[in-house]
């Protein structure tokens, strides 16, 4: 099969989309498919590299960091694209690169098919002023409609973000697929020398137990509470490692700066992709205080280290972090205060869930994931080639759509 994914977000920038986007494509070329990426250039020069078509653009990161916007409508390069000729079109962002998949969806009468990443809902808090805040909660709503609704099957991670489409309206097929990971990469055992090297290095107490949260920086992540809740409520011999990077790192040092218990919070700063597994392996527990997620593929990555997880209860994680098994959820800080002395101090409960983390991870592999997705894709194409057959090349487009809205 040949297959178009069309993304804003691309290396080398660094987050879930990105992640979900390489893992697909790798594992979709190890079964012998022919994929190809058209993506947004980090500039507004034009290229071609491999498999992988850059359009020109500008940046966006006023509105929101690491975003940007094309410049340009058509281009030469969909002229190669339509040549190729992809059996299906999968998109993976609801902007710029999804008005290139609409154009040429229309022209080759393929299908699409779009994994809906991001609940812009919670974003809306980077939009100044209440009023505002409403409209954009309505726009959030609207974005989410005009792309989903123009897909044959929208693939979302976790039922949580089923139930919140349909809530907008959405009546399109939707198919729970959950983003795997590579899990070679988080199996794979490091030098317990080397990590007690990069402890030190890092100014971490020897023999401290450590908390880790490894991702993104953003309000919306919700690291102040981890801040907060982790100074009140840490034993003693307990540090916390706060690993990457985003717009909200040097609000979040001033924060741990006026906390007490200061001196036992570290920031590694950026963690390159490649040292990601052995952050986790670092720690011996994992924290996450974010409700903004669609289905968090650091918890999956934590959970493949390894780590038993802490994290604010959430139904994304329903399925992942389960009470006794592979961690905890919690809902104020006196469940939290709890569940974190609990599991810090007794070792070999640590030990028996984190040996359940890494068993439950495995229901979260890359090659799993791309061989759901492909069944999609070769359900959709079945679907289209049907209706082609009925109606004419003129009235296909226009009937298929209003079948499937």
């Amino acid at each position: 099969m040949k297959i178009l994914i069309t993304t804003d977000l691309y290396k080398p920038q660094i987050n879930g989309v990105v992640t979900s986007v390489l893992n697909l494509e790798k594992e979709l070329r190890r079964l012998g498919h022919e994929v190809k990426v058209l993506t947004l250039s980090p500039h507004l020069q034009t290229s071609e590299s491999r498999d992988t078509y850059y359009m020109p653009s500008v940046s966006t990161s006023r509105i929101y960091p690491g975003t940007r916007l094309s410049v340009v409508p058509r281009h030469r390069y969909f002229n190669e694209i339509c040549a190729w000729g992809p059996d299906i079109i999968h998109t993976q962002c609801e902007f710029s690169s999804f008005q290139f998949a609409r154009y040429l969806a229309r022209r080759l009468d393929v299908p699409i098919v779009h994994t809906y990443h991001t609940v812009y809902e919670d974003y809306t808090h980077y939009i100044p002023g209440d009023r505002l805040l409403h409209i954009g909660k309505r726009v959030a709503e609207f974005i989410s409609r005009y792309s989903c609704c123009r897909a044959e099957t929208v693939i979302v991670p976790t039922q949580k973000i089923a139930e919140l489409l349909r809530s907008y309206g959405i009546q399109v097929e939707l198919a729970v697929i959950p983003t795997g990971i590579q899990l070679d990469r988080f199996q794979k055992r490091y030098d317990s020398e080397a990590l007690r090297e990069e402890r030190r290095r890092l100014g971490i107490p020897e023999g401290d137990r450590l908390c880790v949260y490894l991702g993104r920086l953003a309000p919306e992540k919700n690291c102040g509470e981890l801040l907060e809740y982790f100074s009140r409520a840490a034993p003693e011999a307990c540090s916390l490692l706060i690993a990457g990077g985003g717009p909200a790192l040097e609000d979040l040092r001033a924060q741990a700066a006026a906390l007490p218990g200061r001196e036992k919070i570290f920031f590694s700063g950026m963690v390159p992709p490649e040292q990601v597994p052995f952050y986790y392996q670092m720690g011996d527990l994992f924290l996450c205080a974010s409700v903004s997620e669609t289905q968090g593929i650091t918890y999956i990555e934590a959970l493949a280290s390894g780590l038993p997880a802490l994290c604010r209860r959430d139904p994304c994680i329903r399925d992942i972090v389960l009470e006794g098994y592979t961690g905890a959820q919690y809902e104020t800080y006196a469940d939290f205060a709890r569940q974190l002395r609990c599991f810090l101090e007794d070792d070999a409960l640590r030990a028996r869930l984190g040996q359940n983390a890494q068993a439950l991870a495995l229901r979260y592999g890359s090659a799993r994931f791309a061989a759901d997705v492909l069944q999609v894709y070769e359900d959709c194409v079945s679907r289209r080639r049907r209706w082609q057959d009925i109606l004419s090349p003129r009235d296909t487009a226009e009937a298929y759509q209003v079948e499937i809205k």
